[in-house]
């Protein structure tokens, strides 16, 4: 499914207003079901039959798209037109961003990237700052719109290219 990129995002504790859609963050692929032979200290993907050690039967979990992040969700609204041109060139009342696309011309260009701090950053002129209040910290979130790079269409939360697991929060 080919989504056009996003004009506008924002990021809220609780459910995105109607004419947003909450973007996926990622998944857990799930699990099958198998045998855990503790002896061995390992789980195959198979019913217990192994006479020569007690297994214990693992149930299999379901795959999970995950949409919340520390009790976070992403709220974007996508362009509802977009054109690609190979000339660089846009019909009338649409401009260029990046390389190909045009956009309508009342619009800003795409976002490009979101990054999360703790503290408060330095921005940029192409950069929105959003401060992001919860019950204990607050964390700040640059939104680029580098119209030199590549629009954001979907992204997956990851800490230095791993993905961000939230142990205490259950969530990713």
């Amino acid at each position: 499914m080919n989504k056009n990129p996003i004009a506008e995002l924002f990021i809220i504790i609780g459910k995105c207003p109607n004419d947003y859609e909450t973007i996926e963050l990622g998944g857990w692929p799930g699990t099958i079901h198998g045998c855990y032979y503790p002896d061995l200290g390992e789980v195959v993907p198979a019913v217990c039959s192994n006479p020569h050690y007690d297994g214990i039967g693992v149930k299999s979990v379901p795959s999970e798209t995950m949409y919340t992040w520390r009790t976070f969700k992403f709220c974007a609204r996508r362009y509802d037109e977009v054109r690609k041109t190979f000339d660089e060139t846009c019909p009338e009342n649409f401009k260029l961003c990046g390389n190909y696309l045009c956009i309508p011309r009342k619009e800003l260009c795409p976002v490009t990237s979101i990054q999360i701090f703790n503290e408060n950053p330095a921005t940029n002129s192409s950069s929105e700052l959003e401060i992001i209040h919860t019950q204990s910290k607050t964390k700040y979130a640059i939104i680029d719109r580098n119209p030199k790079k590549e629009p954001l269409v979907t992204f997956h939360i990851s800490v230095e290219g791993r993905p961000c697991l939230d142990l205490d929060a259950g969530t990713l």
